[in-house]
């Protein structure tokens, strides 16, 4: 199989500035072994059918990428 040096990245829920560190951790640590990465996000409330924000899965050509990383950071509320 051949590497095409892409990783997806979801990241649901994206309303604190913390959380950019998640985003750049990632970024810094593929593009130190050779990776891409690119970062979708998308609403995620309480429920994840709230305004059809499942559809970005859709969307995604998930063959594009080696690999995909899906991660939710909980509210520090």
């Amino acid at each position: 199989m051949n590497q095409i040096k892409k990783i997806c990245v979801i990241m649901a829920d994206i309303t604190e500035d913390y959380r950019d560190e998640f985003i750049v951790g990632i970024e810094k640590q593929a593009n130190k072994l050779g990776y891409h990465t690119f970062v979708f996000s998308m609403p995620l409330l309480d429920e994840i059918h709230t305004k059809k924000e499942e559809e970005i899965y859709g969307l995604i050509d998930f063959e594009q990428y080696d690999g995909v990383v899906f991660f939710r950071v909980p509210s520090l509320h």
